[in-house]
């Protein structure tokens, strides 16, 4: 379990940031939208389409691949962002995966 976690771990920080940044997207087009709905109503039609606009900027995604999210993150932070929490993981590893044996060897017992 824990080897495990120490090569997977840099693909799911990537996958979480993307999940992270998907949410946050979603996030903020329907606060844009619905500030630029109310923005509208305000304000002249040119105003409305350049709160639109910006609004539709503000929540396009920062990453558009797994990739460019990777990398993106290594020049922002360097390498030790693909690590960060390990040793959290690391910790919790080794009860999880005890605990995973024990209800299988009780389950084989119970079925044998």
């Amino acid at each position: 379990g824990m080897a495990a976690w120490a090569v997977s771990y840099p693909a799911d920080v990537v996958k979480t940031r993307l999940q992270t940044a998907i949410v946050s997207s979603l996030a903020a087009t329907s606060t844009a939208t619905s500030t630029a709905a109310t923005s509208a109503a305000a304000t002249s039609a040119a105003s409305a389409a350049t709160s639109a606009a910006s609004a539709a900027s503000a929540a396009a995604p920062r990453y558009t691949s797994f990739w460019q999210c990777a990398v993106l993150s290594y020049r922002e932070e360097g390498a030790r962002v693909f690590y960060r929490g390990l040793s959290a993981t690391m910790l919790r590893a080794f009860p999880v995966n005890a605990a995973l044996f024990l209800g299988y060897e009780l389950t084989m017992s119970l079925i044998a």
